[in-house]
């Protein structure tokens, strides 16, 4: 049976915006609710997350944002052709 899409999430839709409401945590490669969310966007945004796959991969995107981290903090240009969300909230824990 095919899970409904909730607009929450939706690139497509007008309102869409990942940081108010996505956190990117570092330390797990996991995208999890924003932390100022309300109980039904949350579980919203949990449902979307597990919906979409969003964090079945966060080993792979894991790696490749330490992997940019280490370019950059050795001085090398980083331009990410990958998870740029994940790298646009990474930047903002890191600076």
């Amino acid at each position: 049976m095919k899970k409904p899409i909730k607009n929450i999430l939706k690139p497509d839709s007008l309102d869409y915006n990942p940081y108010k409401y996505l956190n990117f945590d570092l330390e797990t490669g996991l995208f999890l609710p924003h932390h100022e969310l309300g109980e039904e966007d949350e579980n919203d945004v949990l449902y979307m997350i597990e919906t979409l796959g969003i964090n079945c991969i966060y080993s792979q995107r894991k790696k490749y944002i330490e992997d940019l981290i280490e370019r950059r903090d050795v001085g090398l240009d980083v331009k990410p052709y990958q998870y740029p969300t994940a790298w646009n909230m990474t930047l903002k824990q890191v600076q």
